[in-house]
């Protein structure tokens, strides 16, 4: 508690780059501040993560000018995995176990060849009365060098300057594109977009796909 001033809820959000292209971010902080951080930019939506009724993972609380962070997650696991098909990690945390007896999941693998990303994410746990309509939400922050827009069938096309284009899909969610904001480049704050999945069932597993694309496939989407 004593510490957490400027802490983050971002437990088990990750980033991605493919070479020097950047494409899932978290918002970032600004460069130079002489004042504490907002608590959106701390929140767990402000990250590439996953929220249960828009909550973020940690609890914070306003003392004395501060917001410090009163209760997060205590037991975080991660497992490493190494297969011909490629790297993989199985995460998890405990940061809604307090408040919902529920255990936050994600998988990843990065295939083989570098071209592919996959993940899962998933709860353990008889899923309570949620408040908010019980809305599981998975947000993919995009850097902003990146143009995104959706496909025909749906899913998530992200086209850079230079450079191939990628594709995202998903299962088991329902798909948006919304705006969102990064703070932590040489250039201030920028306007970007984020990809969010809102679970068909909070019990459910969502599962997604992050591809490179080759310049003729981009092209018939």
């Amino acid at each position: 508690f004593a510490v957490s001033a400027d802490a983050l809820a971002g437990c088990l959000s990750f980033e991605f780059s493919h070479q020097r292209q950047r494409i899932f971010i978290n918002c970032g902080v600004p460069r130079q501040t002489g004042r504490e951080l907002p608590v959106e930019l701390r929140a767990t939506a402000a990250h590439t993560a996953t929220t249960i009724s828009d909550m973020s993972s940690c609890q914070f609380i306003s003392r004395r000018g501060e917001t410090r962070i009163l209760k997060g997650p205590r037991k975080v696991t991660a497992t490493r995995t190494t297969t011909a098909e490629g790297e993989s990690i199985a995460l998890s945390h405990d940061g809604y176990v307090a408040r919902f007896g529920l255990t936050l999941q994600r998988s990843l693998m990065l295939h083989s060849d570098g071209l592919a990303l996959s993940g899962v994410d998933s709860i353990d746990g008889a899923v309570p009365a949620l408040p908010g309509g019980g809305v599981r939400t998975t947000r993919f922050h995009l850097h902003p060098s990146l143009q995104a827009g959706r496909t025909a069938q749906g899913d998530v096309l992200m086209t850079p300057a230079r450079g191939p284009s990628w594709l995202f899909r998903c299962e088991g969610a329902h798909v948006s594109l919304e705006d969102s904001v990064f703070f932590s480049g040489n250039e201030g704050a920028r306007r970007t977009s984020q990809i969010v999945l809102v679970s068909a069932s909070p019990e459910d597993p969502v599962s997604w796909q992050l591809v490179r694309l080759l310049q003729d496939d981009a092209g018939s989407l």
